[in-house]
């Protein structure tokens, strides 16, 4: 039998050209829903998890419009991480964050849900972690995610 754990942290990946509407969205969905999940523990509204903004060196990112955007720490152990989209050079942000792909393999390892939108994918398939799976990204990025993760 399979035991449920309470949720207890969920963390947003906040690199350089990240998109700060898939951040941000995220960010406020998930405190919608930890608030709500607190209401209904008899905790009013006090949020029920944390929602966390990271960063790979826990310093402030450049968003995709210019926009700074400051992170709530760095990266960590967290029961699901999310990988907003981004524009730019993904082997430029990878070499620049090294540490976010051990990061990604440590977090799935645990049994932490990673999700990606759009462009957020091909750190999970950089990671391995989308190796023999099917997995969908937007439309303007799918073939050159089938190109360099078959």
């Amino acid at each position: 039998m399979r035991t449920t754990q309470a949720l207890k942290h969920i963390s947003i990946l906040a690199t350089e050209g990240v998109f700060a509407s898939t951040l941000m969205h995220a960010k406020d969905f998930f405190h919608m829903a930890s608030l709500r999940h607190g209401k209904q523990l008899g905790l009013g509204l006090t949020p029920a998890f944390e929602t966390l903004v990271v960063g790979p060196d826990g310093q402030p990112v450049q968003t995709f419009s210019g926009t700074s955007i400051a992170v709530d720490g760095a990266l960590g152990a967290t029961d699901i991480v999310i990988l907003p989209a981004f524009w730019g050079n993904f082997d430029e942000l990878c070499r620049k964050y090294a540490q976010v792909l051990p990061w990604l393999r440590q977090c799935h390892a645990q049994g932490s849900a990673i999700c990606g939108e759009a462009t957020g994918a091909f750190w999970m398939a950089a990671a391995g972690l989308l190796d023999n799976k099917e997995a969908t990204t937007h439309w303007r990025f799918a073939e050159g995610v089938s190109r360099r993760f078959p």
